[in-house]
């Protein structure tokens, strides 16, 4: 199993939407989702040219101190799949 932390959500929604939405979207709605939705739909069109067939999920609550630390409080996120 691979796990991956994106750390720098707040960076990704400015360079991408500029500063005002990173500050404001934050208070609004879950960027840290919206970030992992996109880059999980990313990684499964790169899996699929490539043959690979993979389970990905976004789990909320988890960082990787918690990985290490044996803390299982986290739930796995509900993500939207277009191709079914």
């Amino acid at each position: 199993m691979i796990v991956i932390e994106i750390t720098n959500i707040k960076d990704l929604v400015k360079d991408q939407k500029g500063w005002v939405t990173a500050q404001i979207g934050s208070m609004v709605t879950d960027l840290e989702a919206k970030v992992e939705a996109q880059i999980i739909q990313q990684l499964q069109e790169n899996f699929a040219q490539n043959g690979v067939q993979a389970n990905i999920a976004s789990v909320a609550g988890m960082k990787m101190s918690h990985v290490k630390s044996g803390n299982d409080e986290w739930t796995i996120r509900p993500i939207s799949n277009k191709n079914g």
